[in-house]
């Protein structure tokens, strides 16, 4: 909380802030091992009360074997999976698709043993850009409906979240490369 004057208003206000960022390639190849693509050290009492984190990457997948490829979502907190699904095929093409995932991650009912997550990830159809990636007037764009889960973890002390991906096979033609990650706390 900070003491701030707004006009004639002065009080004592709870600022959003970014607890972490960066526009540093990680990329997961030829593998088909479940492999964290983004984790953060949440600090002790971060999700208590009111406190929200809400995390933003960005990204490119490409699948430029001879067939089609799924990807699999993994969302972690601590010991907890909060979320795992396979996406649809996605089909093969020497253009990248860009993804976004977006996910908040709070207390639930204001308790520090129980946590909600919520969750918006896309990945867009291959080609049709004039400049860049993606494909903006395609139908057929991968969309993840809003997702979400729970757990049950001690938020009173540091536990870590963790973005984990998984391609279906191991292979140097499919790749998904986390572009930027910006982790937001709202107190």
């Amino acid at each position: 909380n900070r003491n701030i004057t707004l006009g004639a208003i002065t009080g004592n206000v709870s600022l959003p802030y970014i607890f972490d960022k960066t526009t540093s390639d990680q990329s997961i190849t030829n593998s088909n091992t479940e492999t964290s693509l983004y984790s953060f050290v949440v600090p002790a009492n971060t999700l208590t009360n009111h406190g929200i984190l809400q995390l933003e990457l960005t990204g490119t997948y490409i699948n430029n074997t001879a067939g089609t490829s799924t990807l699999t979502l993994v969302i972690k907190y601590d010991d907890t999976t909060m979320y795992a699904d396979v996406t649809n095929a996605l089909g093969q093409s020497a253009s990248l698709r860009a993804w976004k995932l977006y996910a908040t991650l709070a207390p639930s009912n204001n308790s520090s043993s129980a946590q909600s997550l919520d969750v918006e990830f896309w990945i867009s159809d291959v080609g049709g850009a004039t400049t860049g990636f993606g494909n903006a007037d395609d139908d057929e764009s991968q969309v993840l409906t809003v997702v979400g889960g729970t757990a049950a973890e001690n938020a009173t002390t540091a536990l870590t979240f963790d973005v984990r991906f998984q391609h279906q096979t191991a292979d140097t033609n499919i790749t998904i490369t986390r572009k930027t990650a910006v982790m937001r706390y709202l107190p």
